[in-house]
């Protein structure tokens, strides 16, 4: 297994610790054997004796039951609290044979399940049907405190492994269900299997819209709208590093285009065409440093024309572009039919099957969105609110082109750039297939319901 004999999960309650573990007992060579060190429990709730040794026994001599997980086949790990014996905690960071794994998730996701999971009693969601639904009670001060702590932990944590010379695997809770990543850790690990896809027997326990999820949703919103603490803390912005890898970005001397995941813009990309790419966003990051005056812009397409040129694109046509192990599981787990290709002639498929599939595609990314599929949340299909949130700190931005005001802001930006004539409307991803003919009152609400805040943010009506 190579250089380590066992790993470590460092986490704070309501992490995603569960998920993760879960991940990575689904590698043969791994064993995560849950809270060993809990001061109520050995392994998981409920077990006061694990591998012949009772809590006494542990509580006497931890050492013992470190070498007893180290005796049984495979890499040995488990998982470990703030409030989990510090003398362990001291002693696997000195340990370059263990290997250290930090989890984080965004403070506030983490409050919120804390308080929900111990007003229901329910710390772990197995199957959907046994899932308990709560509103909680926001309490301002009480999550100042939380967060205070929450972070003092982490910065204790980090600052103790590095002045024992030692190394580690940080990992956020969104990534705990992409297999990259776990395939990533795994090697890290030393473990050689690399996994298709990941099993889910954990369910995220709060999926709702925090709206759903808060009694007094209004002393929220306004603590957030007052509160710099949580601003700059980006609590409610995703993790900006995955989003700004999946996007393009075009520039001219005086200009820089930020190409969303996802969004249909081969006319605006064939409107620059002195243009060129950047090969990451670092060399984003060092034309934004060096222009003089940058003009820097990006498009925000009507969403339903996204998510349809995105489910063509990636999942109805197979080519190069498209997911392949995510088209085959939402036809074998989510009931889509699609043709075996899409390239040729398709019996028995028609425009009204073609309908069916791209509404049920939507049925998977509202799940998706929510956070009930161990499928990843890929960027190609996330709200464009949140691309643009993970744009902003990083490049700042003139003007952003929007399908509701498209000749008026292209004209704008074409005065600004130097740039002539009107960029082209965009193209129909497949002709024998136009967005017109599969729009229905069903689907557009379903549109309208996935992406609610791309709607409030970016001014679009329900008509293209």
């Amino acid at each position: 297994m190579g250089q380590f004999t066992s790993f470590v999960v460092f986490a704070s309650m309501r992490t995603g610790s569960n998920l993760l573990e879960a991940g990575l007992n689904q590698y043969d060579d791994l064993r995560c054997h849950g809270e060993l060190f809990n001061p109520f429990f050995i392994g998981e709730e409920g077990t006061e004796r694990y591998l012949g040794i009772n809590m006494e026994q542990r509580d006497r001599r931890p050492e013992r039951l470190l070498q007893a997980i180290r005796a049984k086949p495979g890499l040995p790990g488990f998982r470990m609290f703030p409030k989990h014996d510090l003398r362990v905690r001291a002693q696997v960071i000195e340990d370059p044979t263990c290997a250290k794994i930090v989890l984080r998730r965004q403070p506030l996701e983490s409050y919120l399940s804390v308080k929900a999971a111990r007003e229901t009693g329910q710390w772990r969601v197995g199957r959907e049907k046994t899932r308990k639904i709560t509103r909680i009670t926001f309490e301002p001060d009480e999550f100042e405190t939380y967060c205070a702590d929450h972070e003092q932990f982490y910065a204790d944590l980090e600052r103790k492994i590095r002045l024992a010379g030692q190394s580690y695997f940080p990992i956020r809770y969104e990534e705990c269900k992409d297999v990259a990543v776990l395939n990533g850790l795994a090697a890290y690990l030393g473990a050689s299997q690399d996994l298709k896809s990941l099993k889910e027997p954990t369910k995220r326990q709060n999926p709702s819209s925090f709206r759903d999820r808060i009694e007094n949703y209004d002393v929220f919103s306004e603590y957030l709208s007052r509160s710099g603490y949580i601003a700059e803390r980006e609590i409610l912005t995703p993790d900006a590093r995955p989003y700004l890898r999946a996007m393009r970005f075009l520039a001219t001397d005086k200009m820089l285009y930020a190409s969303l995941p996802g969004a249909n813009d081969a006319h605006i990309r064939n409107w620059i065409l002195e243009a060129r790419k950047l090969k990451n966003p670092a060399a984003m990051q060092d034309w934004v440093q060096d222009a003089d005056r940058p003009i820097c812009f990006t498009f925000v397409q009507h969403p339903l024309e996204r998510a349809y040129a995105g489910f063509m694109r990636h999942i109805f046509h197979v080519t190069d572009a498209g997911f392949p192990y995510i088209r085959q599981d939402l036809q074998t787990k989510y009931g889509l039919a699609l043709p075996e290709t899409a390239e040729g002639p398709m019996p028995g498929y028609d425009m009204a099957a073609h309908r069916k599939a791209f509404g049920g595609y939507l049925d998977f990314l509202k799940l998706n969105l929510s956070g009930q599929t161990p499928i990843r949340n890929d960027p190609v299909w996330v709200r464009q609110a949140d691309l643009v949130d993970a744009l902003r700190p990083h490049m700042p931005l003139t003007i952003i082109l929007s399908d509701g005001h498209f000749s008026e802001d292209a004209a704008y930006l074409g005065g600004l750039a130097g740039l002539t004539g009107q960029p082209a409307g965009p193209v129909e991803p497949d002709p024998r297939f136009p967005l017109r003919e599969i729009r229905t009152p069903e689907i557009e609400a379903k549109i309208r319901d996935l992406y609610s805040q791309d709607f409030r943010r970016f001014g679009f009506s329900g008509s293209l």
